[in-house]
């Protein structure tokens, strides 16, 4: 079966309709909770909660119908609070009394983890319905948990037994998600994911502090010649050292770690320099000599013992700034390791994407069982779209509501932009957003949708991919490409005259 045969072709559905069907995954799932809930009993449905703090936990059981049977109590997140919890709830699930237990609580930082893995384990049976009574355990969202808070107690009364009350409101309300914590090969893929992350908001923020100290101790090493020609027609063009992306490229690099202070490369020699670059670079010659001499004949330094100190400080900092570099290139190195072995492997068997797509997508899953379809990964990266309608006016469908992992959009917006340049069919999904009148990051959102469901069904079927393009379809992605990027540009420059009229 191809890649793409299971996928529902929503090309002619209108706008309403598509956000009608993405709004029906939850609505159904609620609705049949809710059935559930009362074909039971709601006597016969047992409901344990949790708050998860840092060092302490508070508690509580009740039944559907609002019965207390255990006022909220603390408990302590060590092991004698696990013991006592147990106490607790192992004689109300093995009484008789109860049909169905259900298990909830925030997913609070990482503090709720140790928990939650060892009531997964105590209560295996229970959560796989080879146990009676069968069990539920359900996560909720911590904004949900505040607002059903809010509509209690209708203005800001936050603590611990509220929260309770909050989650129980939720609870018996349907509003909760399964629990769900990785494991395996997956827990690992996400963790790197997560690092990677992380250690590329430190290098975005060390590239930022390391330009500005670099700009003060060589001024005018790094100069995007063309650019300045354009904004300054009438003034001599500069003779940098680099141009763009000054710490990638090791002309800047070799200075950085072994000769920071701008004065001592003035005090070397021609062949003391061609020697450095070649020492570190692997080659150098009377172009590179010619620069370097060029800027420092040009440039207007600080005075010696303040380059001094500044030097010391920069090379420390672009340290860590290579250090980070290392530490994320070997991540994505693990990544790569560990993608063969989970059913993400085939999503870089589509044209543009890579194993490290593969990666960030599975980390957006979890788990490959964790969705049903392909729109609750769309809706939870806060793609989906808002609506506003009321009385006699029609509904109006707004911006997407970003109410989702920022991450996760941008893995989804990249994936989609990527495979819209690389293969055909999400070519044409874009170009045809883009023909309709929509913007290029509207037209890219369109391609990430279908990438999007592209990439469920690989991973949700364990699938391979299988490349659905032909060359009719190459020939019109490149047709219309060449007249994307003529439209682009003409549609740029009556910006800048814009611009330039104000």
């Amino acid at each position: 079966m191809s890649s793409q045969s299971k996928i529902p072709d929503r090309g002619n559905e209108s706008v309403q309709e598509r956000l009608q069907h993405l709004e029906s995954h939850h609505a159904d799932r609620v609705l049949a909770f809710r059935q559930r809930l009362a074909q039971v009993g709601y006597d016969r449905v047992l409901i344990l909660l949790l708050d998860i703090g840092k060092n302490v936990h508070w508690a509580t059981a009740l039944t559907a119908a609002g019965q207390e049977l255990v006022q909220p109590f603390k408990l302590p997140t060590t092991r004698t609070g696990l013991d006592r919890f147990l106490a607790l709830a192992d004689p109300l699930i093995g009484s008789s009394r109860f049909d169905l237990v259900l298990l909830g609580h925030e997913p609070t930082g990482v503090y709720h983890e140790p928990w939650a893995r060892a009531l997964m384990d105590h209560y295996a049976a229970h959560l796989a319905a080879q146990a009676a009574p069968q069990m539920d355990y359900i996560f909720f969202n911590p904004y949900q948990v505040k607002l059903a808070r809010q509509q209690t107690h209708l203005r800001h009364r936050k603590n611990d037994p509220r929260d309770l009350a909050a989650m129980f409101d939720l609870m018996t309300r349907g509003l909760g998600n399964p629990a769900f914590l990785p494991t395996g090969v997956e827990m690992l893929i996400r963790n790197e994911v997560g690092f990677v992350r992380a250690q590329s908001r430190l290098l975005d923020r060390l590239e930022r502090q390391l330009l500005q100290q670099f700009d003060r101790l060589w001024p005018g090493a790094v100069v995007n010649v063309a650019k300045f020609s354009r904004a300054h027609p009438g003034v001599d063009k500069p003779t940098p050292i680099i141009q763009t992306h000054p710490f990638q490229r090791q002309r800047i690099r070799v200075l950085l770690q072994h000769c920071p202070n701008p004065y001592h490369l003035r005090a070397l020699s021609d062949q003391e320099i061609l020697d450095l670059y070649r020492r570190h670079a692997g080659r150098a010659g009377p172009a590179l000599l010619s620069m370097l001499r060029t800027w420092a004949d040009n440039t207007v330094l600080l005075p010696e013992d303040v380059c001094a100190a500044l030097a010391e400080q920069v090379q420390r900092l672009f340290a860590q700034y290579a250090y980070t570099e290392t530490m994320i290139e070997d991540a994505h190195g693990r990544l790569e390791s560990l993608v063969p072995l989970t059913p993400a492997r085939h999503i870089s068997a589509m044209p543009g994407l890579s194993d490290n797509d593969a990666a960030r997508y599975l980390a957006i899953l979890g788990s490959a069982s964790r969705f049903l379809r392909a729109a609750e990964v769309w809706s939870l990266s806060g793609f989906d779209p808002l609506t506003d309608g009321s009385g006699d006016t029609p509904d109006r469908i707004g911006h997407i509501s970003k109410r989702g992992d920022p991450a996760s959009r941008n893995t989804l917006y990249q994936m989609g932009y990527r495979a819209a340049l690389h293969y055909a069919p999400v070519s044409l999904t874009f170009l045809d957003a883009y023909d309709r009148g929509k913007s290029e990051i509207e037209a890219t959102i369109h391609a990430a949708h279908r990438v999007n469901r592209i990439c469920f069904h690989l991973v949700h079927n364990d699938e391979p991919f299988q490349n659905r393009s032909t060359p009719q379809m190459e020939a019109e992605k490149k047709r219309r490409w060449q007249a994307f990027k003529a439209a682009k540009k003409r549609r740029g420059n009556r910006r800048k005259r814009g611009k330039r009229r104000h």
